[in-house]
């Protein structure tokens, strides 16, 4: 009876049958996390950043924020949020957290940043293509203006516009 229990043990780690816990893929550099964005005007665009890439988001009010999403070792998705900030003296540009957040899949989530409420969900993880990469595009990120806001990052979709780097983004299914 004991080797039928070590047997079927065997069996089923020798062709990945699930035993215990569920194992978590591993990221890697190339892959892409989706995001879906909603602006304080309201405004909602899904934006696709690569792991440990960084995407911006200009506000009507001037202020700038990065979005800077890399995949916990727990399954939640961390977020950086931080602002532009522009020394007065100097003109040096440099970045100031704002916020931390970890999203769980598909679970609306919102901080507000100087009073204006951003929305972010993590939509999911986007693997490249073949083509992703071998275009030779210098393109890292590209920017749609919808009123006033704009919204930068490997892949953006929003309303009033859409576009996407081939050079870093999945860019097979637009629209």
């Amino acid at each position: 009876m004991l080797s039928l229990i070590f047997l079927t043990l065997l069996t089923m780690l020798t062709i990945g049958a699930p035993v215990g816990h569920p194992q978590q893929a591993v990221p890697t550099p190339s892959d892409a996390n989706v995001l879906k964005v909603t602006t304080p005007s309201g405004r909602a665009a899904t934006i696709t950043v690569t792991e440990g890439g960084r995407a911006t988001v200009g506000l009507k009010n001037g202020r700038t924020l990065a979005i800077e999403p890399s995949r916990a070792a727990d399954g939640r998705l961390a977020v950086v949020i931080s602002a532009k900030e522009i020394d007065p003296n100097t003109g040096v540009e440099s970045w100031l957290v704002v916020e931390r957040m970890s999203l769980v899949l598909r679970q609306p989530a919102r901080f507000d940043d100087a009073m204006f409420p951003i929305g972010l969900e993590w939509d999911g993880v986007r693997s490249p293509t073949a083509a992703a990469g071998t275009t030779g595009e210098p393109c890292q990120r590209c920017c749609v203006v919808c009123g006033g806001e704009v919204i930068c990052a490997c892949r953006v979709q929003a309303p009033c516009g859409e576009c996407c780097c081939e050079s870093t983004c999945s860019c097979d299914i637009i629209g």
